[in-house]
């Protein structure tokens, strides 16, 4: 294993639990969450990819250190596999702490100089609205964040759950445990959007602005763009995108009634168009906000379960109305 670094000391007041949130809202620690968004989340060092997607990565070398229990799982004894699961992963970036930290100062990781997003993870919310993204972790700053969580003995928030009283369950706080012993957070509420496509609470702000769609689908220099990977771009339309904000007619016009094309499907599978007015089940985008899309993965990235119904309630209404400006 040649020279090891040292770990960055336990020395800042959260001694390494300061909780950040995935756009779903489900809260992991940011040593956690960059080594989960970065390292596994259904690729390499994820326990469910497969040989393609592992690329590379030997066989049981997994971090898909995300929470075991989902605010979307009643009962948490039900899901006994998914705690082993997390034990494990745990175990496995506490034995390969310091790897770790020598892989990501030398840039082998992650493979082949790739950028691992910023956008996924954000480090506080308020009001509803995501802000302050984690740095990437092939950022000095990045690394320093994951050492430190691993100098900290690399904790792990086990079980996620929506609060029942906002005056007091703040999210990224501690709740009661579910299961003895696990450590247990609060995570985001998701502001819905109210029927309506713009205004400041409308669908365009709180689902493409404030969900992170444009991190991804907007071609303005933005390393997470690109026809290999999807075709959606949302700011195609509009005038000098990178000069500002995209322009919320636009963007509503490259979904109204347009095919979705470069999505990663199984043969045979057409994705329709991405919204369809008045047909909310025949509408590609609302199914990627779900946690079973028509084909592909839910979005936006790091929401694998789906955002929550009473968010997509209203963006349902607004298709099923006629989809308008």
């Amino acid at each position: 294993m040649g020279c090891q670094p040292d770990l960055e000391e336990c020395s800042s007041p959260s001694g390494g639990e300061d909780v950040v949130f995935l756009a779903d809202g489900t809260p992991m620690f940011s040593g956690q969450a960059l080594l989960f968004v970065s390292c596994s989340s259904g690729t390499c060092h994820d326990s469910g990819a497969d040989e393609r997607g592992r690329n590379g990565a030997p066989a049981g070398l997994n971090f898909d250190v995300d929470p075991a229990c989902g605010y979307e799982v009643d009962d948490c004894d039900e899901v006994p596999e998914s705690f082993e699961r997390l034990a494990r992963a745990a175990r496995k970036a506490h034995a390969f702490d310091r790897e770790i930290v020598r892989t990501l100062q030398d840039d082998s990781m992650p493979p082949n100089g790739e950028l691992a997003s910023d956008l996924e993870v954000f480090a506080s919310f308020e009001d509803g609205v995501f802000s302050d993204p984690l740095p990437a972790i092939t950022t000095p700053e990045g690394r320093r964040i994951v050492s430190e969580w691993l100098g900290c003995g690399g904790k792990v928030i086990e079980i996620a759950r929506l609060p029942e009283d906002p005056t007091r369950d703040v999210p990224g706080f501690r709740c009661d445990d579910t299961v003895g012993g696990a450590r247990c957070a609060y995570a985001a509420v998701l502001e819905p959007p109210d029927p309506q496509w713009g205004g400041e609470t409308g669908i365009y702000q709180r689902t493409i602005v404030n969900l992170g769609c444009l991190s991804c689908h907007r071609d303005d220099d933005n390393p997470n763009w690109g026809p290999d990977d999807q075709e959606l771009d949302l700011c195609l339309s509009s005038p000098d995108p990178a000069e500002g904000d995209c322009d919320p007619d636009a963007v509503l016009a490259s979904l109204v009634g347009m095919t979705a094309t470069g999505y990663d499907c199984d043969a045979g599978t057409e994705p329709g168009m991405h919204i369809v007015a008045r047909d909310s089940a025949s509408s590609f985008f609302l199914s990627k906000l779900t946690g079973t899309p028509l084909c592909g993965n839910p979005m936006p990235d790091g929401s694998d379960n789906g955002i929550p119904s009473d968010f997509i309630a209203p963006i349902t209404q607004w298709i099923d109305d006629g989809a308008m400006p």
